[in-house]
């Protein structure tokens, strides 16, 4: 006897949807790889309250708004300095300095020469000290009491913008970032603390003053203070 045996497959048919994205490859309604973007209907858009920021180096501020903790604003930075500077002179009965403009330029290059050609002090490499610098900026200062003339002074301090970096088997995880003030706080701190730099913020003949400060891509804070 012979016996037909009839299979029967059924095959399975397989259909995958295509979902629409933003033109980064985003998904409709989710928020992008790249921090803070989120895909809105094909349009890339700036959501930090729901997408975040794009790292550790960042913090949410004002809203929808990503604060690059690596890059303070130094013109922010170099106010506040000054403001602790004459919180420190009134704490010792001499009176504020005036901010100087034209001195904080001469300042500012400073600061900027250093963290542009890695070195940290009062000369330049070719030996140019701050009265050169003082000319070449045009800034006259000449204070004078009894036979005595004053030409100027200047203050200098190297921090960061970050503490502690943790890491966690090896690889770094965060890094404690300071806040505008804490960098302000340090710069001063620093000079106050040494005889030298606080004799000079302490000098009861300055009239003015200008800061200058740079901050390098990888978190060097360059601070300069020059008197008159």
């Amino acid at each position: 006897m012979i016996f037909l045996i009839l299979a029967i497959v059924v095959g399975a048919v397989y259909w995958q949807q295509t979902l629409p994205r933003c033109s980064d490859g985003t998904v409709y309604d989710q928020c992008s790889g790249n921090k803070p973007l989120f895909c809105n209907n094909g349009t890339l858009e700036r959501r930090v309250s729901l997408c975040g920021c794009p790292n550790l180096d960042y913090i949410r501020q004002d809203g929808e708004q990503c604060l690059d903790l690596r890059h303070p604003d130094v013109s922010k930075l170099e106010k506040r300095i000054h403001e602790i500077i004459n919180e420190n002179r009134v704490e010792n009965g001499l009176t504020e300095l005036e901010w100087n403009q034209q001195i904080a330029e001469v300042a500012r290059n400073h600061s900027q020469d250093m963290a542009e050609r890695n070195y940290f002090s009062h000369e330049s490499p070719e030996g140019y000290d701050f009265t050169w610098r003082y000319a070449e900026g045009n800034v006259i200062c000449a204070i004078q009491l009894g036979d005595m003339i004053y030409g100027g002074a200047e203050n200098i301090h190297k921090g960061g913008v970050y503490g502690t970096i943790h890491y966690t088997n090896g690889i770094e995880t965060s890094r404690d970032y300071k806040t505008l003030e804490e960098i302000a706080q340090d710069v001063a701190t620093g000079w106050m603390n040494s005889p030298g730099h606080r004799a000079n913020i302490l000098t009861p003949y300055w009239q003015t003053e200008g800061l200058g400060v740079a901050v390098t891509s990888d978190g060097a804070v360059y601070s300069t203070e020059n008197f008159c």
